[in-house]
């Protein structure tokens, strides 16, 4: 998980502008028919009544056209329905309104991250950057588009500078913890969820997230430490269930994994770690139809599993059901690039070839 600049609306002063609120007494004035709407898809989308309010954008662009807040707040509202196509419609507008809007370029960048075009958002967070240098939260999402690309040392290079900018920045921290991890560099990665933890003792990400590193170093009890505290922070949190379970089974308490993993999937029954996890851990139990019967709901869930048409594939070779096997292993090697697995994978083919 990463943490991007939020959504925030635009907002001016409702019904009446008020100097104590907005700016001095002698402004005071009656709102435009276009800023009454704008009010009111505000007030709507606060409460998460998303269409009603892109109705009051509506009519509030109709009757002023160069409004540029009322652009950005229904390009907002356009990306809190995952409508991210035209949310950018929306941001490109505003932006053309108010080119020195550093929220705006923040905004749409984040609209391109979702969609997966991580060097748009980098050209946005470039330009938010460029308007205001001290924007830790543009450096900070520059970071996160660089982490998808893979490029973490560009990362942990933006999130350093997050960081200088706002030292109590908790989710910079944490982000530039997932960066460590993902260099195997979990020592470094677990003193920044500590740092996270310290500025927010309620933000349930790292201790996940320092419970995997745990986990990877082998230090197996601090992991589920870690974990427990995640699930007691968010009883909800499917993937700390699944965690957890993954540690019982490498400790081979396996039946404790599987009711982690029942309870990941009955919180998010589309998600399919638990039931291939699930499938591991029948396996090891020897009870190989009832893991097939789990990587087959995990295949489900993902086609592109590798690891579930791998792991299938040698619970049938297990029980003598080499046409299936063979199919699965050779599914399974079309899908991954790990050395390690191929290997494994063409062994295991191997042996049912002979």
């Amino acid at each position: 998980m990463k943490y991007a600049l939020p959504f925030a609306y635009a907002a001016i002063c409702s019904i009446i502008v008020l100097s104590a609120a907005c700016g001095d007494s002698s402004n005071e004035r009656e709102l435009t028919d276009a800023e009454v709407h704008f009010n009111r898809g505000f007030d709507y989308a606060k409460f998460g009544y998303h269409r009603k309010a892109i109705q009051e954008y509506d009519k509030a662009i109709e009757l002023n056209p160069s409004d540029a807040d009322a652009y950005y707040n229904r390009g907002h509202t356009y990306g809190e329905l995952g409508e991210y196509r035209r949310a950018i419609e929306d941001y490109d507008r505003a932006i053309e309104l108010a080119p020195a809007d550093v929220d705006a370029y923040n905004i749409r960048g984040i609209a391109y991250d979702e969609l997966g075009e991580y060097r748009r958002a980098i050209e946005d967070y470039d330009k938010a950057i460029e308007l205001d240098p001290s924007d830790a939260f543009a450096y900070n999402n520059r970071g996160n588009s660089y982490d998808e690309l893979g490029e973490y040392r560009r990362a942990i290079e933006d999130y350093d500078a997050a960081i200088e900018l706002d030292p109590e920045y908790a989710f910079a921290y944490y982000n530039r913890g997932v960066a460590y991890d993902a260099l195997s560099e979990h020592r470094r990665a677990i003193e920044d969820y500590d740092k996270a933890i310290e500025l927010d003792p309620d933000f349930v990400w790292p201790y996940n997230n320092r419970g995997y590193s745990y986990y990877l170093l082998a230090e197996y009890q601090r992991a589920i430490e870690d974990y427990e505290k995640a699930i007691e922070l968010d009883p909800e949190y499917a993937l700390a269930y699944n965690n957890r379970g993954w540690v019982y089974f490498s400790l081979r308490a396996y039946h404790s994994a599987i009711a982690d993993y029942d309870r990941a999937i009955e919180l998010d029954s589309d998600f399919s770690w638990p039931y291939y996890n699930k499938g591991r851990a029948y396996s090891s139990l020897g009870e190989h139809r009832r893991a097939i019967e789990y990587f087959s709901l995990a295949i489900e869930l993902d086609s592109g599993y590798a690891n579930a048409y791998h792991y299938r594939g040698l619970a049938h070779m297990i029980l003598g059901d080499d046409s299936r096997a063979i199919d699965d292993l050779n599914k399974a090697l079309t899908l991954t690039q790990d050395p390690e697995d191929r290997a494994a994978i063409s062994g295991a083919l191997s042996a049912l070839q002979q």
